[in-house]
């Protein structure tokens, strides 16, 4: 794992921006398959901005054409000190897949002043 400047915590799962700028966050988590054709294996996983949902990653829980699924999802924030990110998920059958399971950000530019929280959006 490269964690430049330790924004990311590995336990907890949390970016902390410490550098105000245009950050780009990546997710993608994987799901083993079902064992039997009738199994709900649906998973709902989402990124976090500040707590608040930004957006949403599901599959459909009867889908078994393949032996594992992948929910993927990215996006571009613009992030003030002490903003955090993360992906949470609401797993209400399937079995995730560490192996297959990631969650990266990059910092694309950092802006030198701090915004006004009411201009993040």
């Amino acid at each position: 794992m490269f964690n430049d400047g330790n924004d990311y915590n590995a336990s907890s799962g949390v970016f902390t921006c410490r550098l105000p700028g245009h950050y780009w966050f990546s997710a993608s988590i994987g799901q083993k398959w079902a064992i039997y054709e009738h199994e709900d294996t649906r998973i709902n996983c989402y990124m976090l901005l500040n707590g608040v949902r930004m957006f949403e990653m599901y599959n459909h829980p009867y889908i078994i054409s393949v032996e594992s699924r992948t929910l993927t999802g990215s996006a571009g924030f613009r992030l003030n000190i002490g903003h955090q990110v993360n992906v949470g998920c609401v797993n209400t059958g399937g079995i995730l897949d560490g192996d297959n399971t990631y969650f990266s950000g990059v910092l694309v530019r950092k802006i030198d002043e701090v915004y006004d929280e009411d201009s993040i959006f």
